[in-house]
This record gives structure tokens, C-alpha cells and sequence, in this order.
């Protein structure tokens, strides 16, 4: 749908070729960037410009590229239970 989305794939080291699916775990109207696992697997902290109206999408990906990022969101590692974590800033 042409926003950035988080996927999870299982990786089995023996066997690399495997036949793994890659599993989407986000679909919002603003893009999911930088997913990072919590050191036991169990939740995946990520940026996200989902909270936008969908109007100020364009600024904000631009203000991205610059280095401002979104705001942070923790889910569980399946993908449930998406909260954001910090308030959007006001400018």
C-alpha cells in the first residue's frame, strides 16, 4: 500500500534456503521504521508515523529524512498490542 511496514521472518542457521515466509506484522496508514527486538523476544520497540493525519504524512517523512523521527511504539512480538510510548511534540 506504499507505507514502510515491519515484517518478522523465521531464520533457521542450518538451513538458510529455507522455505520461511515472511509474516507482516504492521499495517498502518503512516510508515513502522527501526524495529528492534527486546532482548528476550518477547516485544519489538519501533518508530512510526501512524498517529499523523494522513495530511501531515508527507511532512513529517520529510522532517525523517532529517533526523527527526516519529514517535515510539512497543508491540508484542506478534504484533498485538501496539501502544505508543511517547506524546507527539508539539512545534
Amino acid at each position: 500500500h506504499g507505507d514502510a511496514d515491519i515484517f518478522v521472518m523465521a531464520f533457521d542457521p542450518d538451513d538458510p534456503e529455507g522455505d520461511a515466509r515472511a509474516v507482516n506484522l504492521t499495517s498502518s496508514t503512516g510508515g513502522d521504521f527501526n524495529p528492534v527486538f527486546s532482548p528476550d523476544g518477547t516485544t519489538i520497540a519501533f518508530t512510526s508515523e501512524r498517529h499523523l493525519p494522513h495530511t501531515e504524512i508527507e511532512y513529517w517523512q520529510m522532517l525523517s529524512r532529517l533526523g527527526h523521527g516519529g514517535e515510539i511504539y512497543l508491540m508484542a512480538g506478534d504484533g498485538t498490542e501496539v501502544r505508543r510510548l511517547t506524546p507527539r511534540r508539539s512545534t
